[in-house]
Order: structure tokens, then sequence, then C-alpha cells
């Protein structure tokens, strides 16, 4: 019998979504205000722009989601994605660094892994994810 793949949202911070909102909105008002002035070939730049900036944000905070399934921890952050053999964890504990990661929150979890790399999540239900990650360790016969 396998194991049920379980999923958890990523936890999001108040001040980073704001934070990213304002970012977009900047790009789009500061696009919009020039926007007249283009041609059709300025008018191209300033479309592809527009996507490069917002699509990315848009993305990430509509799809960051860590799935506990198998014998394996996927961490997916909208078009990036980890995926750790659950053998391969060593440890898990509290974080709040604030490196770059796939984590909507500061309040984290440090993944280490296959000798000393490591990846910091934020799961919602942070107990939830660590019982879970556990009973699928349990059952992962590797």
């Amino acid at each position: 019998m396998g194991f049920v793949t379980v999923r958890f949202n990523s936890k999001v911070d108040l001040w980073l979504a704001v934070v990213m909102a304002v970012t977009v909105a900047i790009v789009v008002l500061s696009l919009a205000a020039v926007i007249s002035s283009l041609g059709p070939a300025g008018l191209a730049v300033a479309a592809a722009t527009l996507l490069l900036a917002t699509v990315p944000v848009v993305w990430m905070f509509a799809a960051t989601y860590y799935e506990i399934r198998d014998a394996t921890l996927l961490i997916v952050c909208g078009p990036m994605r980890w995926k750790i053999p659950l053998r391969d964890i060593e440890s898990v504990t509290d974080s709040h660094n604030m490196l770059s990661s796939p984590a909507l929150s500061l309040d984290r979890l440090k993944i280490t892994y296959a000798g000393g790399r490591y990846v910091l999540i934020s799961p919602k239900d942070k107990q939830g994810f660590r019982e879970a990650l556990k009973r699928a360790q349990a059952a992962d016969p590797g």
C-alpha cells in the first residue's frame, strides 16, 4: 500500500503580499504613464516588460506548496521545483532566515538534506507537515 499524497500550502505573510502587490502596481503604473508616447515597437517592449515583471510574482503566490508523496518531498514555487528523496532528509528545524527561498513567510522550516544542503519552506500547518513527513519517512522502505 502506497503513501497518500499530502499537500501543504505556504503560509503567506501579509507584509510580503503587500510589498509584491505594490511592486507590481508600480510597474503597471510606470508603463501606463509612458505607453501613450510609445510607438508600436515600444508598446511591444512595454507589454513584454509587464508580463516579465508580473507573471512570475502572480505564479509564485498562486502556486507555492509542499507535497509529500511516495518517497519524495516535492517543493513547488511558481515555475521552480525541488524533489528531495525522504531518505536524504537529515533534519527539520524552525527558522526565520530571510534568505530567498520557496516560502511566502518568514515563519519557516529549514529542511537539511544530502550532506548539509538545505531549503527553507513555510507550510501554513508546520506541525501537520512535520507529522506527515515523519509518517512518510517511517513508511519509506528505502
